[in-house]
């Protein structure tokens, strides 16, 4: 009995370990599904060389897969299982693929044409982002659950009649009513979109990185737009929010550098652009929600919603009045070019003291943001998040004694910074400080009493030297992450504990 039962269990655990792996099959990256040992989800083999890739111009996704004398079914594409190969052409989905995880066909370059077959019932988003080349998308007339009606060259969501995935030459039908998250992403030929009245929703990121769209046309049927729907669309110069427009959650135009005139409807109850002041306002409590480079910021306007001048490098001043209340982290992030921060003598929540050309809260003498030629004032005891990012730094950058805490984002993708010195004092520094710096070659930090957050110089691609005091006792995970010029980092002998990940994509070797 005893050895009835031995078997039993070998025979089990074996069966256990042939459905819980990863196999290939030809070109194909293969997972088993945990709630079906028969069903695979598949993605293409990362490690095709460069001439099998050559091949692959006509990239058919098969409905069938084999291991071991043995047929698994495909039943869904991996996340960004097939992102990023510049050399195919053209993508057939065999029948019986039912699921199209996020990012799926993103960032292939050179992708002109896709068909999605009737078996197909979920789709997330951005399957095609960043496709720019793509001209032809097709699904299987017999899909129940997606079309591509009046051959408009899209994926639609059926019942709801939402644009998945769009592509250059997509005819937005009369019949839709909303727009998906990432829709138009990257779509470059994009120069002038007409929404169809009846449209009720635009998604976040909806026609990000359009970066030809000069003109949009919001129908008056549109009642809710997203954050950063329109965001990088870096030729946009206009805009106009309908009447009929009762939510918007933050601000839909960010890292639109030349849009110059945004105006609201006058008929419009939620929000306003009054006075001519070129920026959308929330009415009931006075909240500036999303200005541009033209933008005067009226004197009643209380509150400054966060990424309201996001990505506005032409805005050459600013002028907070007496009025405002409350300015939100990471207001006027990406703001290149402010000559001159004018902070009212009667406002009692900010000021701009020492000539600083900083936005200081007062109580907390917390720096909410810097313009040009900056100076950190010896009363500021912190950076708040997104205060600086992506600001023109010194080429040496010393923060001085006095400041404590660094926010999340604080300088990250901060310009001209070589040299970047944290005095004793600080004993704070958030997630992704410096993130991006690109031009950062080395970093000291004099403080042995601190935390770091995680990824806080990842992307420093630059970042050649390192040097820390004893004390530190963590490196949190992503800290170097990407770091590629990174190749010898001597750290301190407190440091007992380094994530696995800490030094992701850099060439370090530990001394």
């Amino acid at each position: 009995m005893k050895r009835i039962l031995c078997i039993t269990l070998f025979a089990i655990l074996n069966w256990q370990n042939t459905y819980s792996q990863t196999f290939t099959d030809s070109i194909f990256c293969c997972d088993i599904m945990d709630q079906d040992s028969t069903c695979v989800t598949i993605s293409l083999n990362d490690k095709l060389d460069r001439e099998q890739k050559k091949n692959l111009r006509v990239l058919t996704i098969p409905s069938i897969v084999h291991y071991n004398d043995n047929a698994f079914k495909v039943e869904a594409l991996s996340e960004y299982g097939f992102s990023g190969n510049c050399d195919i052409h053209e993508i057939i989905i065999e029948e019986g693929v039912k699921t199209i995880s996020k990012g799926c066909f993103s960032n292939n370059l050179s992708l002109e044409k896709i068909t999605i077959p009737s078996s197909t019932h979920t789709i997330e988003e951005g399957i095609l982002s960043n496709c720019n080349q793509l001209t032809s998308i097709i699904v299987d007339g017999n899909n129940q659950y997606y079309d591509s009606r009046d051959n408009c060259n899209a994926i639609i969501e059926s019942a709801s009649n939402k644009i998945v995935s769009g592509c250059n030459n997509t005819i937005i039908p009369s019949s839709l009513q909303s727009i998906g998250k990432r829709a138009f992403s990257s779509c470059f030929h994009i120069e002038s979109v007409n929404l169809p009245e009846g449209l009720l929703t635009i998604e976040c990121e909806s026609f990000l990185n359009c970066i030809n769209l000069q003109k949009i046309v919001i129908p008056e049927s549109c009642k809710r737009i997203d954050g950063d729907s329109f965001k990088g669309c870096q030729s946009l110069e206009a805009v106009n929010i309908p009447q009929n427009v009762s939510e918007i959650d933050y601000n839909p135009f960010t890292n639109c550098p030349k849009l110059q005139k945004i105006t609201v409807d006058g008929r419009n109850k939620c929000f306003d652009s009054r006075e001519g002041c070129n920026a959308i306002i929330r009415s009931n409590i006075h909240q500036l929600v999303a200005g541009c480079q033209a933008t005067v910021i009226p004197d009643d306007v209380t509150q400054i919603e966060m990424f309201a001048f996001a990505g506005t490098p032409f805005l050459s001043e600013v002028h907070i009045g007496k009025n405002i209340q409350k300015i939100d982290n990471g207001a006027f992030a990406n703001v290149l070019c402010i000559k001159k921060i004018i902070v009212s003598e009667e406002n009692k929540i900010y000021d701009s003291r020492d000539q600083s050309n900083c936005i200081i809260e007062t109580k907390s003498n917390r720096i909410i943001c810097g313009g040009l030629g900056f100076k950190i004032p010896q009363t500021a005891t912190s950076i708040a998040n997104y205060a600086f990012f992506g600001s023109i730094l010194p080429e040496c950058f010393y923060l001085p004694d006095n400041i404590e805490k660094i926010g999340y984002f604080a300088f990250a993708y901060s310009l001209n910074m070589k040299k970047l010195i944290i005095p004793s004092s600080v004993s704070y520094i958030g997630t992704q400080a410096f993130k991006g710096c690109h031009e950062l070659q080395s970093v000291e930090i004099d403080s042995n009493n601190i935390s770091i957050g995680a990824a806080c110089f990842e992307g420093c691609t630059n970042l050649s030297g390192i040097y820390m005091k004893e004390g530190i006792k963590t490196l949190p995970e992503f800290l170097f992450s990407g770091c590629s010029s990174l190749k010898h980092f001597y750290f301190p002998s407190s440091v007992g504990y380094i994530m696995h990940n800490t030094f992701e994509g850099c060439p370090y070797k530990s001394k």
